[in-house]
């Protein structure tokens, strides 16, 4: 899947289903307690609030393992590195973004 965050080009490959597994397994308190449409964004909150640093680090950069930032002329790189990122200009709201 091809996309764009800020001006800069991505690719997202797939994850491995025992990877996509464990990220949904430490995903689901985000997601159990949305009952009303209304709430959704504050039950989301509330559960991204209770994850252990551990279980949200796994869910992040997870996700962004499978992610390529596009490096014309130079072709694609990883963004991300076990648990480190590898282009400064990565801020919150962008590796939120390419999370999702």
């Amino acid at each position: 899947m091809d996309f764009q965050v800020n001006g800069v080009n991505y690719k997202a490959g797939k994850l491995p289903a025992m990877k996509q597994f464990h990220i949904v397994r430490r995903c689901a308190p985000l997601l159990a307690g949305i009952t009303d449409k209304d709430k959704a964004l504050e039950s989301i909150f509330n559960g991204i609030g209770n994850l252990k640093d551990e279980d949200a680090d796994y869910i992040l950069f997870g996700l962004l393992a499978c992610v390529q930032r596009d490096r014309s002329p130079h072709g694609w790189a990883n963004i991300c590195t076990g648990t480190s990122l590898m282009f400064d200009d990565i801020d919150l709201g962008a590796m939120l973004q390419i999370a999702a």
